[in-house]
């Protein structure tokens, strides 16, 4: 696996959320630190016909898994919500509510059972695997936001979590 190209936007919002982006380190991930001092870092390996892997670390822990996708564009959903409601946290605004449990899937996505591994897949409308998490409460949790964010634009996304009094991701 080697370091994915990102977005300039997406370098752009993790700079605005207090991440710098190394696009290669050492071990060939691109890595996202928090800045200064790099306490909080997400690796991102993988390439465009194999998919893309997730992990992060804290401090001098070790790597743990977050989440593999099968494209660029979702990953880049994925850490558009993360640095919009890290940026949001730095302002003190409330945290955008996404619904996480299974029945509130959106756009006709579906998760799969847990594997013997414990992970999970969601799955597009077309049947087409687009990311994997572990199946706990926290990765479902993750896997049913993303079917949420991938209904909306980046720009929708930018508009929701830059407004002070936003609550919801989903119109209710």
């Amino acid at each position: 696996m080697h370091a994915p190209n990102f977005s300039d936007e997406i370098a752009d919002l993790a700079r605005r959320a207090g991440f710098a982006l190394t696009p290669e380190d050492e071990s060939g991930a691109a890595l996202f630190w928090s800045d200064p001092g790099g306490e909080i870092r997400f690796y991102v390996r993988g390439s465009a016909d194999i998919g893309f892997t997730l992990t992060r670390a804290v401090r001098k822990s070790h790597e743990l898994f977050e989440l593999f996708t099968t494209s660029i564009s979702v990953l880049e959903r994925h850490l558009t919500a993360m640095f919009l409601g890290s940026i949001r946290y730095d302002k003190h605004w409330q945290h955008i509510v996404v619904p996480l449990a299974p029945r509130d899937l959106a756009g006709g996505c579906r998760l799969s059972d847990e594997d013997a591994e414990g992970y999970r897949d969601l799955y597009a409308p077309s049947g087409e695997l687009l990311a994997r998490a572990h199946g706990g409460l926290v990765g479902v949790g993750t896997l049913v936001e993303l079917s949420h964010l991938l209904q909306q634009s980046v720009l929708s996304l930018e508009s929701i979590y830059a407004h002070p009094d936003s609550r919801s991701l989903i119109d209710e």
